[in-house]
């Protein structure tokens, strides 16, 4: 048998799997804290973070985390919304998996599904109560696109019981694949509080980011 000459074979490096993160914005809060503890794990994944919406803010820490980092800044409207769900489609197509990081994201996977398939490994969270975005005129539209982008979610996640239940409730996506998972964000040990004294009392408020919304 003829000798194989090594030589002549290159081996190709494995495929990296792809991750395709959809976001509706970003402005620096928890659901953006909780990505980028996500991003740093992810060492043998290419990521791709694409927000859909114009207004994005204080999102350097992403897009120095992720692989790619796109800003497509859509107007925050119905036309801009339909506009923002084609334009990501390009993206779907080339991606292994798709996470949809909060509510607005979910509605334009909704209307994007309306034209194509979804990718059939989506995984999806949501970080603020679903009844918290109940409000106005077109979420009985919205949840309707919610559940049909999520209808075939392999995942979905949320950071807190009763997101988790109000999910359940509202009949998002498959009961079986609805998991509680908390905040993945990272704490720096180097921020400490010096008390002047070992029995000084120490009161520490936390709070959501404050905002409009």
């Amino acid at each position: 048998m003829e000798q194989i000459d090594q030589e002549k074979f290159v081996s190709e490096p494995p495929k990296l799997k792809s991750l395709l993160v959809v976001a509706p914005w970003l402005e620096g809060g928890g659901a953006q804290k909780s990505l980028c503890g996500l991003l740093r794990g992810l060492t043998d994944t290419h990521t791709t973070v694409v927000t859909l919406f114009a207004g994005c803010r204080d999102f350097n820490e992403v897009a120095d985390l992720a692989d790619e980092f796109v800003m497509l800044d859509y107007p925050r409207s119905p036309g801009g919304l339909v506009g923002a769900s084609r334009a990501i489609a390009t993206h779907l197509q080339h991606s292994d998996v798709v996470y949809s990081l909060m509510r607005g994201s979910h509605v334009a996977l909704g209307v994007s599904s309306l034209l194509k398939r979804l990718p059939s490994e989506l995984i999806a969270t949501f970080h603020q109560l679903p009844s918290a975005d109940e409000t106005g005129v077109f979420s009985l539209v919205e949840n309707m696109l919610v559940r049909k982008a999520l209808r075939h979610a392999k995942l979905i996640t949320a950071p807190s019981e009763s997101a988790v239940s109000q999910i359940r409730q509202r009949r998002y996506g498959p009961h079986a694949r609805l998991v509680y998972e908390p905040n993945l964000i990272r704490v720096d040990s180097r921020e400490t509080i010096r008390r002047e004294s070992s029995g000084a009392p120490l009161r520490l408020l936390a709070c959501g980011r404050l905002s409009k919304q």
